[in-house]
């Protein structure tokens, strides 16, 4: 990075308010928690409770779909309510999801997959109220030349967190198995693993406690009234989103499962392979501005898709933990890049009133594609294996790029009056 991207950096993150820092600061800590912790251990407790990867399919579509349902509901709520008791509200129920998913395995065995499905959907709902109204709430607690850096900071820190939380994720069970006299063939290890999420997710709810409404409309820029809704904007970026997440779903979904049920890694192996590719997206997230500085959002976006689909094809063509966990690396680092990129282009499309409903409509879209790939992926690995379902991966994440390229080729009116303000 070059000496005057560091100055501006510096200048801009010492010029981020108290609300805006307490909110990254508890984004940070719920990605430990969440999207390390949670997401490293969980597919592998199904696995232990004897569950296969169509079910596991089917649990991540529900998730997803249930976060793809809230995404919208979320919006109005902040629109309503204002972003901070959405956040508040969505972070409670996820603790006390996360906290009821491991009873499963004391109720009725006719109840234990519903249990399940029910609690993952609910923690995935509330994690999906938050991220909604955080997107809002960063909108209207910085500036036009700070949100780049809030963005970028953010998509750094979760990473950084999930980095983290995936050593801690995937040390737990083995450190837990010789206090519990269990093996790490047996679901015990994972549950009480998995019971440590919630409580590292009460210092959030602390922090969201913690800040002040903000005014979404706010932060430096001129007050329009309310314009139409821009429908042919989302239907674009509908399309778009759905093939991006339809390519990297099997990352998030299947990375952890093909390593233990296809290669046999160990799970300490894999939350460190989780962890690392974490830990690089990190830097990737920090230039993100200097990145769209130097060649504009639409290119940053479009290469950046390039290579996420051809990072995938190490998992489809090389069945060895080494290449899984260079492609797992990979992507994560360029979504480190392009997912804070298309969050900021996204909000910056439209008028600031529309902005909490073009940040349910993009959640929701993350999990409408997650939900298509799960579904289909946990039968389609069943039915052809793990090659199948990489390559159909990279291939959507081609498509994607080539539509967005097309679409937004020619700077659309949206950006033009975004120019002009």
């Amino acid at each position: 990075m070059k000496p005057r991207w560091q100055a501006i950096y510096r200048g801009t993150l010492g010029r981020f308010g108290r609300d805006e820092q307490l909110v990254l600061v508890a984004m940070g800590l719920s990605a430990f928690a969440a999207n390390g912790i949670f997401t490293v251990l969980f597919n592998i407790y199904l696995l232990r409770l004897g569950y296969d990867t169509r079910f596991i399919g089917l649990m991540a579509a529900g998730v997803a779909a249930g976060r793809a349902t809230a995404c919208l509901l979320a919006a109005a709520a902040g629109s309503h309510w204002g972003t901070r008791l959405p956040m508040l509200a969505g972070i409670a129920l996820t603790i006390v999801s996360y906290a009821l998913l491991p009873l499963n395995e004391v109720v009725p065995p006719s109840w234990r997959a519903g249990w399940l499905l029910a609690t993952s959907i609910l923690g995935s709902v509330g994690l999906a109220v938050k991220m909604v109204n955080f997107t809002a709430f960063t909108m209207g607690a910085t500036t036009p030349d700070q949100r780049t850096h809030a963005f970028s900071l953010n998509a750094a820190m979760t990473p950084l967190a999930g980095f983290a939380g995936s050593l801690l994720g995937g040390f737990l069970p083995g450190a837990l198995s010789g206090a519990l006299d269990a093996t790490l063939q047996e679901v015990a290890p994972y549950r009480y693993a998995l019971s440590v999420t919630p409580l590292l997710l009460l210092p959030v709810a602390w922090l969201i406690w913690q800040i002040r409404e903000v005014d979404v409309e706010q932060a430096g820029e001129t007050r329009t009234e309310r314009g139409p809704a821009p429908y042919g904007l989302m239907a674009l970026l509908t399309l778009v989103m759905v093939l991006r997440w339809a390519g990297r779903g099997p990352t998030t979904t299947f990375f952890n499962v093909y390593m233990d049920d296809a290669l046999g890694a160990s799970t300490a192996l894999i939350g460190a392979l989780t962890a690392a590719g974490n830990l690089v997206a990190v830097p990737a997230a920090l230039l993100m501005p200097a990145i769209v500085t130097r060649w504009g959002a639409y290119r940053a976006l479009v290469w950046g898709s390039v290579g996420m689909a051809l990072s995938i094809l190490p998992l489809a063509l090389v069945p060895h933990p080494a290449a899984a966990g260079l492609g797992l690396i990979v992507t994560l680092a360029l979504f480190g890049i392009t997912s804070p990129a298309i969050t900021v282009f996204s909000q910056e499309m439209v008028e600031p009133a529309w902005r909490a409903a073009m940040s349910g409509v993009m959640n929701m879209l993350v999990g409408l594609g997650s939900a298509l790939i799960a579904l289909g992926g946990g039968y389609a690995i069943n039915a052809f294996g793990y090659r199948a379902v990489f390559f159909f991966s990279a291939t959507s994440m081609i498509v994607g790029a080539l539509v967005f390229g097309v679409a937004f080729r020619v700077p659309r009116g949206e950006l033009a009056r975004q120019a002009g303000r």
